[in-house]
């Protein structure tokens, strides 16, 4: 069984995970803590095969694509319920009038908080209650507010993680007030307002935010249990399945409400993986772990270099100023589309929700090209070929780099090249006597902004050879 895992933040390491990342210092996307560098591939080979733990392009958010419009709804905009304090959790799916299939308006489902009482003289707000409100939008920007569809009077909730299951829409919402502790199942009988119970289990297992998605037939339930650790657990049925604790479970023992699930999951059921999100309550951001081959014995389990995906702005005043602690790219993932849902917090600690974009993982620089400088090389050297234009990552990211050198020779000699892009390098060789051309390939490999990719060659000849040209090659990946 492997249960690789590790800790992004120091304090207590959780229970089973080792992180494929070096040790040091990285840039946190604006997050005040110690974080690991990106992975590094340490040997790419000389085919440029990508790393197979990545796949599938780990998920980029653009906060700043529309941040002219953000929030897209706020406390304000529940009009059927008094006493809002804000709403959180958004949860995002398309479905036509006939709701067949996947088309048409875009639905949002969230969690609306609210207080039942007013205390006097304008102290403290008491009697939280809790709702599952929706929205409609036709483009997934423009958002109206259409009411409450699960009432706090029939069951209180939180995080509505709404998905499709056999035609039928489910809800697997967050326990919360009146359902302490339960993993509960609600199917629309009436999409989008009408929901009713179909299952309840685990009934004093799961503290908050249930999250579950199924991948080569089972079904997986990631969620906080009341001791505060982030467990896992597997089934074969969603309803009516009898849930096991896996073997790598729990994924995180933080010791205090630290970490909990943030998010809709990713399946790519084709690449062998599954993106989980986890939000940190401090400092407020939502990380991105890959699953690779997830089954019920193994859990093979990283953070993405594209982690933290989102956090707070810090901008004093924004609507996002304290921290995010969601993220929904679900539609991103499964349509094509661009769309994601965020909630975020200012500094009174009201949230609310807003849109963002994806960002291609390639995005990361356009691909720049230059001449190799013509260079003789001696025998027993190994000479570092010069280039025309420099070469360098134009953001810290993830990258491909190759390299094609004209090589001449008075007699047939084999030329060793090697391609170095940060701590990723690659070797192979060609033979002079044939068209005096290599080519050599090393990626994905994440560099920091400014760094360059490194050529160097050296011959089994016993006369110099001479490099008359070729091209280096950078490009995002």
């Amino acid at each position: 069984m492997r249960i690789p895992f590790v800790p992004s933040l120091p304090g207590p390491a959780p229970a089973v995970v080792r992180r494929w990342l070096a040790d040091g210092p990285a840039d946190s996307g604006g997050a005040d803590l110690d974080r690991a560098p990106v992975p590094r591939v340490t040997d790419a080979g000389t085919s440029g095969a990508a790393d197979p733990r990545l796949a599938t392009p780990p998920l980029r958010v653009d906060r700043a694509s529309d941040a002219d419009r953000n929030p897209v709804l706020t406390a304000a905009d529940v009009d059927d319920a008094a006493h809002v304090s804000f709403v959180a959790d958004p949860f995002v799916v398309r479905a036509g009038e006939d709701t067949a299939t996947d088309a048409g308006p875009y639905h949002c489902f969230f969690e609306v908080k609210r207080r039942d009482r007013r205390s006097l003289l304008g102290l403290r707000d008491t009697e939280a209650r809790f709702d599952i409100g929706h929205a409609t939008s036709p483009d997934g920007r423009d958002w109206t507010y259409r009411g409450v569809v699960l009432p706090a009077a029939q069951a209180e909730h939180t995080y509505p993680h709404v998905l499709r299951q056999d035609g039928d829409w489910l809800m697997v919402p967050s326990p919360a007030g009146s359902t302490p502790d339960e993993l509960r199942v609600y199917r629309a009988n009436d999409f989008p307002a009408g929901w009713e119970l179909v299952d309840t289990a685990l009934t004093g297992e799961v503290r908050i935010d249930p999250t579950p998605f199924r991948f080569a037939g089972t079904w997986f339930l990631v969620h906080q249990a009341p001791d505060y650790t982030v467990r896992l657990r597997y089934s074969d049925r969603l309803v009516g399945g009898d849930w096991h604790e896996h073997p790598a479970s729990p994924l995180f023992d933080p010791g205090g409400n630290d970490i909990a699930p943030g998010g809709r999951p990713l399946v790519d059921a084709t690449a062998g993986t599954v993106d989980l999100f986890f939000r940190r309550g401090t400092p407020g951001i939502v990380e991105s772990w890959r699953v690779v081959a997830p089954s019920r014995e193994d859990w093979s389990m990283h953070e993405l270099p594209t982690s933290p995906v989102v956090s707070g702005s810090g901008e004093a005043g924004a609507w996002d100023e304290r921290n995010v602690h969601h993220v929904d790219a679900g539609l991103a993932r499964a349509t094509g589309s661009d769309l994601v849902l965020v909630d975020g917090q200012d500094t009174d600690r009201r949230y609310r929700l807003g849109v963002a974009r994806t960002r291609a993982f390639g995005g990361v620089g356009a691909a720049t090209e230059t001449m190799l400088a013509g260079r003789t090389v001696h025998p027993g050297e190994r000479a570092i070929l010069d280039v025309a234009d420099p070469v360098e990552a134009s953001e810290a990211g993830w990258y491909r780099a190759s390299v094609r050198p004209h090589v001449r020779s008075h007699s047939p000699v084999a030329v060793e090249l090697t391609l170095s892009a940060g701590e990723a390098s690659a070797s192979g060789t060609f033979d002079v006597a044939g068209a005096g051309r290599g080519h050599l390939a090393v990626g994905p490999v994440g560099l920091d902004a400014g760094d360059r990719p490194v050529v160097e060659l050296r011959h089994d000849g016993t006369r110099p050879v001479r490099v008359t040209g070729g091209t280096l090659r950078l490009r995002g990946w």
